[in-house]
């Protein structure tokens, strides 16, 4: 948490944070002191109810394994409901004692274990519903790679489109083509539509079009991919072809 990690602990620091500490609980807790008949005000006079509140927060500080911030922070959780101690659900009384200082510490505690026990077991349950994939062997990479690009091959006859994209931009860049013409770039920014709409507006008005947003480059990868597989005329071969020309340059790759 932020709170912990920017701050050290209140037993650690030094008066001046302790002092601020002590006005921050007051501020929060906002407790209930007895009218005074003194003309001192409260924060001056070092036997009023306020500074001996003041005194015994600052006093409990020394103490106490928080950061400022995180005890803040479980006062806060307390006034939710949110920490527990010993099944029974931590108050803030408006009345400072100590006592009470040292049990919303340690619901604040507890609450951090049991929180990071949760945590643990979700992310355990997460690696093993999706385990890592094995890394590929290059013989098996390969093997892969033009089994999509086979599948390619009618995609592209199809609708005049490839799925992996990012493989024919790398083996592309193998022939040597390293520049493109700066006409090329102009035509492709002019007419790339960074959004579009898919769907009807329902005739009730309830139902919206999905916005669908386009990653520039991914766009600009798929343009080259087209107009080098034009150019050649590849998708005018037949299937063996188009394999041997892309396994050409995946050899080289």
């Amino acid at each position: 948490m932020k709170a912990e990690l920017s701050q050290s602990k209140l037993k650690w620091s030094n008066d001046e944070v302790l002092e601020r500490f002590a006005t921050r609980v007051i501020l929060y807790i906002d407790p209930k002191f007895p009218d005074s008949d003194s003309d001192i005000p409260p924060e001056e006079d070092p036997f009023s109810d306020y500074n001996i509140a003041k005194n015994k927060i600052k006093d409990y500080g020394k103490r106490c394994d928080l950061t400022e911030d995180e005890y803040l922070l479980a006062l806060n959780f307390a006034s939710k409901g949110i920490l527990v101690v010993d099944d029974q659900i931590v108050k803030i009384y408006r009345e400072i004692n100590q006592i009470n200082l040292a049990e919303i510490e340690r619901g604040y505690t507890d609450f951090k274990i049991r929180d990071q026990k949760h945590q643990n077991s979700k992310n355990e349950i997460r690696k093993f519903l999706n385990p890592p994939q094995p890394k590929l062997t290059p013989e098996e990479y390969r093997t892969l790679t033009l089994s999509n690009i086979r599948k390619d091959y009618h995609r592209f006859k199809a609708d005049g489109k490839v799925l992996a994209t990012s493989v024919f931009y790398d083996l592309i860049k193998n022939t040597g083509i390293v520049k493109v013409k700066l006409e090329f770039v102009e035509k492709f920014l002019k007419n790339f539509v960074p959004e579009v709409a898919e769907g009807k507006l329902g005739s009730d008005g309830t139902s919206l079009p999905k916005v669908i947003k386009k990653d520039v480059f991914v766009e600009f990868q798929n343009e080259m991919i087209n107009h080098y597989i034009i150019h050649l005329e590849l998708h005018q071969t037949i299937e063996e072809e188009w394999i041997k020309h892309w396994e050409t340059l995946l050899i080289k790759s």
